[in-house]
């Protein structure tokens, strides 16, 4: 329902304490909060492709003449949003992340659209798997990776940790793990071992040694991946494996 489309995006409602009790189901939690979903969604989508074509986005849809300025279509490969349009806001936040010099706190409203995307993912790959199945096994693992180069300590917030553990073991059944390939092209992506390494990087500066960073570090060693990947942990990044320490209990699903 995009009939409040007309109107200017509010601002995400903060939430200051965003801890999970551990009793309450991370589906539970999510539906709980699909209000604040909605709103970070038409938020971001507003700021990627601007109001006027959702004004007539909308118009051609319910049959709205008069917010319908032509009838002519654009390109028939042109779309208002990507496939993997759920992942924006993190790829938003790890971008303004990247841009900024140095090591920037990141506002509180950043970490609560963090904290909504994720929610949203997990609803998507529970209980709407078909909505994202047309973005690859490759490009979802990817993107989340992004979370924890989108700064310092965003992976260590209570939400953040509990729903990415969540999505990991998601994305390490069967049936999406072995669909995973690294050297497949990934959108926004150049080079997968460069983002590797950076992630590798990132371990061995502010990890301490959290088995959930582990985690994302060990599903690309697998020997069916490239061994530059494998190369890149004993050679130039050796030094995480001074921290590199999970419980076996964590690792099984890898």
């Amino acid at each position: 329902d995009l009939s409040v489309g007309s109107m200017p995006p509010q601002p995400i409602t903060i939430s200051r304490d965003r801890r999970l009790s551990e009793a309450k189901p991370l589906l539970t939690d999510s539906i709980e909060n699909l209000p604040g979903i909605r709103q970070l969604s038409l938020a971001s989508l507003v700021k990627s492709v601007g109001q006027n074509r959702i004004d007539q986005s909308r118009g051609l849809i319910f049959g709205c003449p008069f917010e319908v300025m032509s009838q002519i279509l654009p390109s028939n490969q042109e779309v208002i949003m990507t496939e993997d349009w759920m992942f924006h806001p993190i790829v938003s936040v790890h971008n303004k992340a990247m841009k900024a010099v140095g090591d920037v706190a990141l506002s509180e409203e950043d970490v609560v659209a963090v904290c909504h995307t994720l929610r949203l993912l997990l609803l998507l790959e529970r209980l709407r798997p078909k909505a994202v199945h047309r973005v690859s096994a490759t490009t979802r693992f990817t993107r989340l990776m992004c979370v924890f180069l989108a700064s310092s300590n965003l992976f260590l917030d209570d939400v953040v940790h509990v729903y990415m553990t969540a999505l990991l073991r998601c994305y390490t059944r069967p049936e999406i793990l072995h669909q995973i390939d690294f050297n497949e092209s990934i959108p926004g992506v150049l080079s997968f071992y460069d983002l590797y390494s950076a992630v590798l990087s990132q371990y061995s500066a502010v990890s301490y040694g959290d088995p959930l960073f582990g985690c994302f570090l060990l599903l690309p060693l697998q020997q069916r991946f490239s061994c530059h990947l494998r190369r890149a942990v004993w050679g130039e990044h050796a030094s995480v494996l001074r921290s590199l320490a999970i419980p076996l209990s964590q690792a099984s699903c890898l």
